[in-house]
């Protein structure tokens, strides 16, 4: 009870003096919100639509950084993300990685893999490995970000899902009090990725994002109605 006090008092505090607690943003304390930037799934456009259509430097935190940076916070407000088809969110990154990411920090590794790899099948089936999905931020699993191992739960209950993001983000609008359409940023020319796989680079897939896939019930087939 007195840790539950404490943090109260800490989070009026900072409140109070508009001091917002890496990772928090303005925007969580106006929407009382948490939203889980996931790579390559809309996060973009969320983000910029919650921070009043301007620009805001991009983070992918876990729920774990918000949680040990405010636990009054984190237990407070509304938390949320998006999830999206393991082979569709695969090919989106490739795409980004290979068009120059964000044309800073992704600089070196996008010319690597233009370098490196001839085409998309080559970038899975012979690029791809275990050490640079975990390491590399645009690839990791999705898992990561919101899942509790030691408690073996997902820790974010509002789930979109990508393949039907108008939808589902304006039941959380509704929920939040959050006006306006959404501005689709960083959109790759994917609608269709299924035709981009072979047999051998379903498996692959299949095998690298298996948690995912299992956690998040995805198939290999294109449902984006988006």
């Amino acid at each position: 009870m007195k840790f539950r006090t404490k943090s109260k008092l800490k989070f009026f505090f900072k409140k109070t003096f508009g001091v917002y607690p890496y990772p928090y943003q303005k925007f969580s304390d106006k929407y009382k919100c948490i939203f889980i930037h996931i790579p390559k799934n809309a996060g973009t456009s969320i983000i910029t639509l919650l921070n009043n259509n301007k620009r805001i430097e991009q983070e992918h935190n876990s729920y774990w950084d918000y949680l040990r940076s405010d636990p009054y916070r984190f237990s407070h407000y509304t938390m949320f993300c998006v999830v999206r088809n393991p082979w569709d969110r695969l090919y989106s990154a490739y795409q980004y990685l290979c068009s120059g990411g964000n044309n800073g920090s992704d600089k070196y590794l996008s010319n690597m893999i233009n370098d490196e790899c001839k085409n998309f099948q080559d970038f899975v089936l012979n690029w791809l490995d275990y050490d640079k999905i975990y390491n590399i931020k645009v690839l990791k699993p999705q898992f990561i970000y919101i899942y509790d191992f030691q408690n073996d739960i997902v820790v974010v209950k509002n789930i979109i899902r990508f393949e039907n993001l108008k939808n589902e983000f304006s039941l959380i609008q509704e929920k939040l009090n959050i006006s306006g359409e959404l501005p689709w940023k960083n959109k790759s020319n994917n609608t269709d990725f299924v035709k981009y796989y072979t047999e051998d680079m379903v498996e692959a897939v299949s095998n690298f994002y298996a948690f995912d896939i299992k956690l998040f019930n995805y198939k290999f087939e294109n449902i984006n109605d988006t």
